[in-house]
């Protein structure tokens, strides 16, 4: 598996931890991951012993498996080998963290988006 850093253009200069942080004290903060029980479409939590280092859980191993690859600033990515074709987009492929702004208020929240996945992205 190699390591993408493509997702940290997305955020500039500002985390999206410290994105989620502002957010979530006045807003909707349910973007953000914080229980330790992985929801079904949900990534899992990082790793605590990580200690907000970059780092890769591996849920299921091999092409037609599952990881999750957290970025240290609260971005992540998601392979996913197998199962329900998400929209048009069939499996393996990525689900992604991104950084959307609402054009009349300004205002920045996280979501998520579905890709196929790079060639160096999917384990052998």
């Amino acid at each position: 598996m190699a390591f993408d850093g493509g997702i940290m253009a997305l955020v500039g200069l500002k985390c999206i931890s410290d994105i989620l942080m502002n957010e979530s004290s006045g807003g909707d903060s349910s973007s953000s991951n914080t229980s330790n029980k992985k929801s079904r479409n949900a990534p899992p939590a990082p790793a605590p012993e990580a200690k907000g280092a970059p780092h890769s859980i591996i849920e299921k191993p091999g092409r037609e498996g599952q990881y999750t690859t957290h970025f240290g600033d609260g971005s992540w990515k998601q392979y996913r080998g197998t199962g329900r074709p998400h929209g048009a987009i069939d499996r393996p492929n990525i689900k992604e963290t991104v950084v959307n702004e609402n054009k009349i208020t300004g205002k920045k929240y996280i979501g998520d988006t579905v890709r196929p996945p790079r060639v160096s992205e999917i384990p052998k």
